[in-house]
């Protein structure tokens, strides 16, 4: 999914904790797990470690759409209530809880991969934002299972595009049990270009779903700034001749 980048206001101690305690590589993978837990709690005292006097400085940090949307959707659950909450508040209290909670350890290797040189071109163009490791990882500890693609079509491409990579070893793990479980054998590469195609697949439907919650969210606004989104959307279709 990709991500934009937001500013907030963050007290500086709280940043500078989150920046030493939290690893480079994870804070951004924190910070995306960290949100969604914060609607599935009743009641969060998003005030508890701000202090009186603050140094605040402006801190850049990317999100995707659904993070971002949540961050409004709390904001507005906590109005209700007659609290004065924002989003630097929440993001504050996010940094300072994964700050102090336990950060994960984990084993990473690097290796090379010789992947088809369209396969990689057309995840780039839906990967906008996001770290290509980081997005390839996640999807085959969480989503890969098994070889989709005919066995031949998985050797060596004539177009190919060298990928390095920078992986935890629960990844080479993974597609070396996959390579070793299939009738014939494959090689940990040729599964890992199965993957990538899967992948790809993966972050089109990941884009789908992405615009599809944003044109619900748009949707919403104009209804509260009294339009008819049907009459809105088909004047745009015809004026824009689409």
């Amino acid at each position: 999914m990709s991500k934009r980048q937001y500013n907030f206001s963050i007290d500086e101690p709280i940043f500078k904790l989150f920046k030493e305690k939290c690893p480079a590589r994870l804070q951004n993978k924190m910070i995306q797990k960290a949100i969604p837990n914060l609607l599935e709690q009743k009641e969060i005292d998003f005030w508890k470690f701000r202090r009186e006097v603050r140094k605040p400085l402006s801190c850049p940090f990317r999100l995707d759409i659904e993070n971002s949307n949540t961050l409004d959707r709390l904001v507005e659950k906590y109005a209700v209530k007659g609290n004065k909450l924002n989003r630097s508040v929440i993001m504050e209290y996010v940094l300072y809880q994964i700050a102090t909670g336990e950060i994960e350890q984990r084993e990473s290797k690097i290796k090379t991969y010789y992947i088809e040189e369209y396969v990689h071109e057309e995840i780039q163009k839906y990967l906008v934002g996001e770290h290509l490791n980081h997005a390839i990882e996640t999807f085959v500890l969480e989503y890969y299972e098994k070889i989709q693609s005919e066995t031949s079509s998985l050797k060596s491409p004539q177009k190919k595009h060298q990928l390095s990579t920078y992986f935890d070893v629960r990844v080479s793990n993974k597609l070396k049990d996959i390579a070793n479980d299939h009738v014939p054998k494959l090689s940990e590469t040729m599964v890992f270009r199965d993957m990538t195609r899967q992948f790809v697949i993966h972050l089109q439907e990941k884009k789908i779903a992405e615009i599809k919650k944003e044109i619900q969210h748009q949707i919403l606004i104009l209804q509260d700034l009294g339009e008819d989104p049907k009459a809105f959307l088909k004047k745009l279709i015809d004026e824009e001749g689409l």
